[in-house]
This record gives structure tokens, C-alpha cells and sequence, in this order.
């Protein structure tokens, strides 16, 4: 018996006792009070059902966009492994060179060792050298110019 049952079976017993007066008053207030109450949890129980099922809904979101993040993640992850080893083999393949006119330094891809006599042209003063006179700069030199 559902409490809103219960209070009818009340109200209709406190209308079958004959009471006077005060007494029937304080019954039928009371009586009114728990049908109150009775609307106030059938209502609460509606809101709860209500946010269970959003709970439910967004529960599924969550754990849709969770497995489209780790996706993501995953794709990123394979993604900047492939451009990590491109950009070791990419930073090996360029050196940096010491202009002998102007002393300008620029990066240059070091083509195959079989063009003997490789020309580069200074990017600030545009003067072209062979590469076998130009300053190669190695690690710790480049260190000091960053500093």
C-alpha cells in the first residue's frame, strides 16, 4: 500500500468516527498534513527518476567522449612519434654554416656526399661560396652563438 493509499484509508476512517469538534479538526489537519507530504515525495520521486535518467544519459556522453579522447589521444600519439623520428632524421640532414664574407650563420641541407663541388649562396649578402669553404659550425659552437 502506496503512502497515498494510506492516507485515503485515514481520511475515510477519521470520516466514519464520529468526532466532535477540536477533535476532529486536529484529525483532519493532521490527515492534511501527510497528504501534503504524500505530494511532496510523489513529486520528489518524479525529480529523482528524472535525474536518474539524465545521470543515465550523460553517463553515456562521458563515456562516449571518453573513448573519443583516448582516440585522440592514441592518433596524436602515433601521429608525434612519426614527426618526432621525421624531425631527428630532418634536424641531421641540416647543418649550420658561417658565411666567409659576411659571417652571417644559416642552416643548409646537406645534399649526398657525391656532388663534389656543392655551391651555397649566403642568404644576406648573396654571396656564393663552395660549401667545402664554408664554416661548418658543429654543436658546441652553435651553443655559444644561442647564448
Amino acid at each position: 500500500m502506496s503512502a497515498r493509499e494510506k492516507i485515503a484509508w485515514l481520511k475515510g476512517l477519521l470520516s466514519g468516527l464520529e468526532l466532535d469538534g477540536k477533535d476532529a479538526k486536529i484529525y483532519g489537519a493532521v490527515a492534511e498534513a501527510f497528504d501534503a507530504l504524500a505530494t511532496q515525495i510523489e513529486e520528489q520521486n518524479e525529480q529523482i527518476e528524472s535525474l536518474r535518467n539524465l545521470y543515465d544519459e550523460l553517463e553515456e556522453e562521458c563515456t562516449a567522449l571518453g573513448e573519443d579522447i583516448t582516440a585522440l589521444e592514441d592518433l596524436f600519439d602515433e601521429y608525434a612519434k612519426d614527426e618526432g623520428e621525421k624531425g631527428e632524421n630532418y634536424a641531421a640532414s641540416y647543418v649550420s654554416v658561417t658565411c666567409p664574407s659576411c659571417s652571417s650563420v644559416f642552416y643548409y641541407e646537406q645534399g649526398d656526399s657525391s656532388e663534389e663541388d656543392e655551391m651555397l649562396e649566403c642568404p644576406d649578402c648573396g654571396e656564393k661560396f663552395s660549401a667545402d669553404l664554408a664554416f661548418i659550425n658543429n654543436d658546441n659552437d652553435q651553443e655559444e652563438m644561442d647564448s
